[in-house]
């Protein structure tokens, strides 16, 4: 299994394992750069097309947010695509956002009321997050009649690079993961022989 390392710029950054062209990506706190090896951008995007084509996507859905908070009279939105995190678990519903996507919905950098400075574990150990209670109404942004809209938590982290939904996020807002590895997933109720594509990821 190899292992790949890029920097995410004033944010940290994220270990990459790539074994039988699957890639497992891991996020970690800025000082663990020093330790290993950099690699570009622009490979870590050839790694991904090339586990895609060897059929390793990981699930992503399209998301809809609208900020319920934020210093700003008027909501903002933002059209977006999230990973689906298993790995990311909540008793809240939470959507963990980058902090340019917390700038697009109004709540970074100036933190809105009710604000919390929370110390959390990642897998590169503890880190700072900021946590926004019910400041987000978040859907799947699909059509159909099976969608939900949830009111959820926005934790704005300085270690991401895309929008994450926690396990308990994702499986308010209705999604069945079906492969993992090829990123099939479907809404609860939808037939099991139709499954649904990952979306391409956006980041940061």
């Amino acid at each position: 299994m190899d292992v790949l390392w890029y920097t995410l710029p004033r944010e940290g950054c994220e270990m990459l394992q790539q074994h039988e062209g699957k890639i497992r990506r891991l996020r970690l706190p800025y000082p663990y750069m020093k330790m290993r090896r950099l690699i570009t951008s622009a490979e870590i995007l050839r790694l991904r097309e090339e586990a895609r084509r060897k059929g390793a996507m990981p699930i992503r859905v399209p998301l809809s947010l609208r900020s319920l908070a934020g210093p700003q009279k008027d909501a903002r939105e933002l059209e977006t695509a999230a990973l689906v995190n298993t790995g990311f678990e909540a008793e809240r519903l939470e959507c963990s956002l980058p902090v340019r996507a917390a700038e697009a919905l109004g709540l970074w950098p100036e933190l809105p009321a009710g604000a919390l400075r929370m110390e959390v574990d990642t897998y590169g150990g503890k880190a700072i997050v900021h946590a926004i209670p019910d400041a987000l109404v978040v859907k799947i942004g699909v059509a159909s009649s099976l969608v939900r809209e949830v009111t959820a938590w926005a934790v704005i982290t300085q270690t991401d690079n895309e929008v994450v939904l926690s396990d308990a996020l994702a499986e308010a807002l209705g999604i069945v993961a079906l492969k993992m590895k090829s990123g099939e997933w479907l809404l609860a109720g939808e037939p099991f022989d139709l499954p649904r594509a990952s979306v391409s990821p956006r980041f940061f």
